[in-house]
């Protein structure tokens, strides 16, 4: 089964996916984007349309993050191409977690939740789509303006 565990940047959790997914050898963890942790697994940097192709041969995502992050383009693309996801309901993450009904990823039984999601039906596409509608100019001002008055 094709996990997609998005960048393979510092602070995105990907190193931690692995290794929680390697105790079943059907899981196969790839990655895009540019390596900074120098993964040694799967991973692709690809234009846009084969990165395309390649969210739609997966089977399903997993978005565990370790930073606060208030976007993650990775989770929206691949919940748009209808791949059933894990997301870690941190930051910008939960919003979008809690909206398109992605439950969150235990990295103590991933390999059982990963199989399971896969089992799920595609994710519902108008669900999706209504979802990320919110995120609107005015959502990441309001979200900005809320952050900047908690260190000003």
């Amino acid at each position: 089964m094709l996990v997609y565990a998005g960048k393979a940047v510092h602070g995105k959790g990907t190193d931690l996916i692995t290794t929680a997914a390697a105790q079943d050898r059907r899981l196969h963890v790839i990655t895009t984007g540019s390596n900074t942790i120098g993964r040694t697994g799967p991973h692709f940097n690809l234009p846009r349309q084969q990165y395309l192709r390649l969210l739609h041969a997966c089977d399903v995502g997993v978005f565990a993050p370790q930073v606060a992050e208030g976007w993650s383009r990775c989770a929206a693309e691949a919940l748009l191409v209808g791949l059933p996801c894990l997301i870690q309901p941190i930051a910008g993450l939960g919003d979008l977690a809690h909206l398109t009904g992605q439950p969150t990823p235990d990295l103590h039984r991933l390999a059982h939740q990963l199989h399971e999601r896969a089992a799920a039906p595609p994710v519902d596409m108008k669900l999706v789509y209504d979802a990320l509608a919110r995120y609107d100019l005015t959502y990441f001002q309001q979200a900005w303006n809320a952050m900047l008055a908690t260190i000003i």
